[in-house]
């Protein structure tokens, strides 16, 4: 995975495995941080400059029949 070099003014967007970045960006915006590790899910992270500013998560779908 290639990290992005954060510039003052410069809108990026990464994938990451920090997951304390992640929760804290949820626990901020007052939503649910349990059950970050499981199910495995990626994980992107906005930056404005150096500071987190967006999370996105994607999970895989349970296909049970």
């Amino acid at each position: 995975m290639a990290l992005r070099k954060k510039q003052e003014g410069k809108l990026v967007i990464e994938q990451t495995r920090d997951l304390e970045i992640v929760r804290a960006m949820l626990s901020s915006a007052g939503m649910i941080t349990e059950g970050l590790e499981w199910p495995p899910a990626c994980y992107l992270v906005a930056y404005f400059g150096t500071e987190p500013v967006g999370v996105a998560g994607v999970e895989r779908a349970s296909m049970r029949r």
